[in-house]
């Protein structure tokens, strides 16, 4: 036959192969197989070989930060907030976990049905024992008169009462009375309960955290 056949590679039925698919040389050059920098056919088990070095490579690094670190790179918010953790950042998020908490547990506060405000001041001379105006109003951080009204309300609600200091009769002491200690008692209990709710998902290896964290918070509140 006169005209030329071609086959799956390009050549003519005489073997011969155009001279643009000629390489460096005379040698041929494949389709989808560039010539490295020798001249000589890369075929893809080479790229592949590349692929795997660099797979290598990073598994070399991999150890090595393992050796240096003492364990294997974690990925994601883990190793992110490894290095992240230094005193303002921990502070940082235990006020704001403080807050949010404060806010979700206060929700059963009005089961006492006492405003939040007297209930605190409550919880002060339960917990505290007794206290002039003057001193139960810088515990809460209030104005005297502010803590006036708040006292008032107590006193006519039979939650707390006034005498007068034993060491000095012209101060007046505000103390608890019976019926102000069972009511604040419940309200703890309540706040208790709730918050033993929202971990009820915590393994024990976590809640064993959470138990360390509120020691070191004690501990670190009563030193001051």
């Amino acid at each position: 036959m006169s005209r030329t056949r071609k086959g799956r590679d390009g050549a003519g039925a005489s073997g011969r192969v155009p001279s643009d698919r000629r390489g460096p040389g005379g040698s041929h050059r494949a389709r989808g197989h560039p010539l490295d920098a020798g001249g000589h056919r890369r075929d893809a088990t080479d790229s592949q070989g590349a692929r795997g070095y660099r797979r290598d490579a990073d598994s070399r690094r991999n150890a090595a930060g393992r050796r240096r670190t003492g364990g294997p790179r974690r990925r994601g918010s883990d190793s992110q907030t490894r290095g992240r953790v230094n005193r303002r950042n921990v502070a940082d998020r235990l006020h704001s976990a403080a807050i949010h908490l404060l806010r979700t547990v206060r929700k059963t506060d009005t089961a006492t049905g006492i405003s939040p405000a007297r209930l605190s001041a409550l919880s002060v001379l339960v917990f505290g024992g007794p206290r002039s105006l003057r001193e139960l109003a810088e515990a809460e951080q209030v104005t005297a008169p502010t803590m006036s009204r708040i006292v008032a309300g107590l006193e006519s609600d039979g939650y707390v009462s006034r005498r007068p200091d034993r060491h000095d009769q012209r101060a007046i002491q505000i103390r608890s009375t019976a019926k102000g200690k069972a009511a604040l008692e419940r309200g703890r209990r309540l706040r208790i309960e709730s918050l033993a709710n929202l971990l009820q998902s915590a393994s024990k290896d976590e809640l064993a955290t959470l138990s360390q964290a509120a020691r070191l918070i004690e501990e670190a509140v009563a030193a001051q």
